[in-house]
Parts: C-alpha cells; structure tokens; sequence
C-alpha cells in the first residue's frame, strides 16, 4: 500500500505561525557519505544520493518516535522495510507495516513511532536533498524548533561502511547489485531516455516498491506517472500498459526477499 498525504488546513496554520529564519533551513552541502547521524531515537545514514534524491535509512527503536515535523521545500516518502510504525499527522494517524509507504508533500507535519518490538527499519526518500529543511512542531527529547543534527551528532564510518549499513552511495555506483535493508532487498537500475521499461519489469518477481530517483516515466500517451521522488508499488507500475521514460531514469527496486 502506498498513500499519499496533502498539506492540510492546519499544516499550513501550523507552519504560518513559526517564525522560520530562512538561513536556518538552507543547504550546507555536508556530504553524509560514511556518516551516522545519532538520533534520540536511534540513527540514520545516507544510502544513497544524486543531485535530485537524496534517500535515507532509519532505525528506529521500539516505543521511540520522531519528532512532529515538516520540511517545508521537500516531498519525503517514508517507506517501511521491517517492523510497523504509527505515522501521525495533522489529517490522522496511520499504521504501517513493512512494505508499506507514505509520500508526504511539502509542509506536511508527520512522526514515526516504532510499536513492534524489534523496532523498525525505515526507508527515506527526499527531494530536493538538503537536510536542514526541517522544522520541528512537536519533540519529547527538548528538540522543538531546533534545525537538524550538527556534527555533534555524525559518526565517521570511513571506507568500512559497506560491512556494516548497506548503501549506494560513494564513488561508484553499483547498478545491479542488492543490498538488504530490513527485510527488503534493494537493487538500482540507470535507463536511457525514451526507453521502454515493460520487459524489464516483467522480468522482475515478488512484491515490493519502487522509488524513482531521476527522471520521468509515462505511458503511451506520453502523460507523466512518476517523477523523482516518487514510490510506487512494483504492481502499479507492472500494470502500466507500456510504461516509458521521458527523461533519463534511475530506479531503486525493493523487493521482498
């Protein structure tokens, strides 16, 4: 399942009555490669990064949650790969297990709150990639309205960090080749403009989601279906009757293993 969740009413009344210094949420370009950024609730790393999507693994601790917070020039979409989550929001509370993904537009107010009791593994996608737009609305570890984690927080893995936290990342990409996060095996894949993806996909099995990382896909009639930032379940685009690139893609399958 894949569910999208619009910017609300009180999303916006919510952000409107922050005083956001505009510096505070800019880009520091800090390259994350063979760093964990520590959490209260656990950490996170970078799996993988292009100038368009920026894409995150979480672990998140059982009874532990994010804080309540938006980034106010970013789609995210979280996706669980083990585990369930509560996500709450200013439009409801949702659980989701593994498998299951969420697409957050712009300024929607969201937190993750591992309920099973191994805790949950998470995927995150986020475009564009700069880590300090993020406001906090809401924190139970005294984080309300402070910007992202400083370098108080990174730990520097070095060149090991493939042996430990899986990832893309680095100065060579691996297309082809699985990862496993969770319970999902993670794959990327490069095509070239044009290209038609129906052969390809149907070669693919199991269940699983799709993240589009760089680039368009379309159908036949040349109408846009997903863009960078995007995820979709393998299934929907399967059933896309011809599906296309328009530009120049790059894909990341996670498949069930």
């Amino acid at each position: 399942m894949v569910r999208r969740i619009q910017r609300s009413k009180k999303d916006e009344e919510k952000i409107s009555s922050i005083v956001i210094d505009p510096k505070a949420i800019e880009d520091d370009f800090f390259h994350y490669h063979g760093v964990v950024v520590h959490k209260p609730w656990g950490f996170e790393y970078l799996v993988f990064k292009n100038a368009f999507v920026g894409v995150w693994g979480l672990i998140i601790k059982h009874g532990f949650e994010t804080s309540l917070h938006c980034h106010p020039n970013k789609k995210t979409t979280l996706s669980v790969l083990s585990g369930k989550a509560l996500v709450r929001t200013h439009q409801g509370e949702f659980e989701v297990a593994a498998g299951d993904a969420l697409i957050f537009d712009k300024g929607v107010f969201h937190s993750t709150r591992a309920i099973s009791p191994e805790g949950i593994v998470v995927l995150e996608t986020e475009t564009p990639t700069n880590k300090r737009d993020l406001v906090r609305l809401e924190d139970a570890y005294g984080r309300k309205a402070k910007g992202y984690e400083g370098a108080e927080a990174r730990i520097f893995l070095g060149d090991g960090l493939g042996s430990h936290l899986p990832h893309f990342s680095g100065d060579q990409l691996l297309y082809g080749v699985s990862r496993k996060l969770g319970d999902f095996d993670m794959s990327l894949s490069f095509h070239k403009a044009g290209e038609s993806l129906k052969k390809m996909l149907e070669s693919l099995r199991g269940d699983g989601l799709v993240a589009v990382l760089q680039g368009i896909i379309s159908n036949v009639s040349k109408e846009s279906l997903f863009e960078a930032g995007d995820i979709t379940t393998l299934e929907t685009l399967k059933n896309v009757k011809n599906p296309i690139t328009q530009k120049e893609v790059e894909l990341l399958f996670i498949i069930k293993n």
